[in-house]
């Protein structure tokens, strides 16, 4: 397959490497390497935009995840946990509506954005029960532009259960919040 300009071709066989160094429309500029041993390719760590994802930080000790909105339904929880020590806990008996959320800046409209979360939700009776994990993305003037839901939740999950979801930031955006919202009697 042709190459482009800084990329490599290995052959483990023959210990040969070919490098495209540049290029035109007439020619190519390759740096070529025989009994060569490949050239390590690091692996991108992947940017974490959300502070205090796994809910691991308390810096005041009051039991809520640093970074995030304060809500007296939401607690740090070492009952159950994913990874890390720590999860939120969402925990209301007056059929309450509440959100937690975090606010994300230096969001670029038209990139991908991936998001995962896991939750863990107990069998319960409510049957108004259910927890919302949605993006509200936001432009400059801090108006919400478009809401992208996670995953909505309306009754147990048999365990931990993955909240993922690809999406694109829209046109006008630049931050956004990551939210939980929770109703009902958890």
């Amino acid at each position: 397959s042709a190459l482009l300009d800084g990329q490599e071709f290995y052959d483990q066989i023959n210990l040969i490497s070919i490098k495209q160094l540049s290029h035109s429309p007439n020619s190519s500029t390759l740096e070529i390497r025989f009994n060569a041993i490949p050239t390590p390719t690091p692996t991108p760590v992947p940017s974490e935009l959300l502070k205090n994802p796994g809910f691991e930080n308390d810096s005041n000790a009051d039991n809520k995840p640093d970074s995030w909105t304060s809500n007296a339904n939401f607690t740090r929880s070492t009952a159950s946990f994913h990874a890390g020590s720590f999860s939120g806990r969402h925990k209301s008996t007056a059929n309450a509506g509440y959100n937690v959320k975090q606010f994300v800046k230096n969001i670029v409209a038209g990139k991908v954005y991936n998001f995962s979360g896991w939750a863990n939700i107990p069998a319960q009776s409510d049957s108004t029960f259910n927890l919302i994990i949605t993006i509200k993305w936001r432009n400059s003037s801090n108006a919400v532009i478009s809401t992208t839901t996670v995953k909505n939740y309306s009754s147990k999950t048999y365990g931990w259960n993955q909240a993922l979801k690809t999406m694109t930031a829209p046109t006008g955006a630049t931050n956004n919040f990551a939210a939980a919202f929770a109703s009902g009697n958890v």
